[in-house]
């Protein structure tokens, strides 16, 4: 059904494919401007129309509006987000409403996170049941802290590879990029 509003390429459709399996952790990899949000926005509706609650988020506040501004209903950074999931396991009364195993969370420019705060969101994950799906690029700015498990998670997991740069239209532009 999502995808009757999208035209995805075979690499976007790949990627597609890979964030609804039934994984519990998948790395879509890709340059900027190769339509990782584009794709993430199609797995995003398939989701909502499967009943999921759908979490976005990103290590700065500039990339979760940009996700809010995309269609995600609930955005924040990563740590605003663990904060509050923490803090519910510690103070029953929180408000903060908890993952489980029909909640997806995208975290997108997820290369950019320090390693401390990947194994938090992991273990997060692991405890409620919810399915994570990283979206990023390791060649772009990785975490001012110690950094690199995204890669390495890369590539031990279900991953995909959209690795045609559609945002520029000149190819010197694309190779830039």
């Amino acid at each position: 059904q999502a995808l009757k509003s999208k035209t995805l390429d075979p690499e976007q459709r790949e990627a597609f494919d890979v964030m609804t399996a039934r994984n519990r952790l998948c790395v879509i990899q890709g340059r900027a401007g190769a339509g990782k949000s584009y794709t993430m926005g199609a797995a995003r509706e398939a989701f909502e129309a499967d009943g999921w609650r759908v979490v976005g988020l990103a290590p700065t506040n500039t990339v979760s509006r940009d996700m809010q501004k995309d269609g995600f209903k609930e955005a924040s950074t990563v740590h605003s987000e663990l904060l509050r999931q923490e803090g519910r396991r510690t103070n029953p009364r929180s408000r903060a409403k908890a993952w489980d195993n029909k909640t997806v969370v995208f975290v997108d420019e997820a290369a950019m996170l320090d390693n401390k705060t990947l194994n938090r969101l992991l273990e997060q994950v692991e405890q409620s049941g919810a399915k994570v799906v990283m979206v990023g690029d390791d060649a772009q700015l990785a975490s001012i802290q110690r950094g690199g498990m995204y890669t390495e998670i890369r590539h031990k997991s279900d991953q995909a590879l959209i690795s045609q740069v559609r945002r520029q239209e000149q190819d010197w532009m694309k190779q830039a990029s």
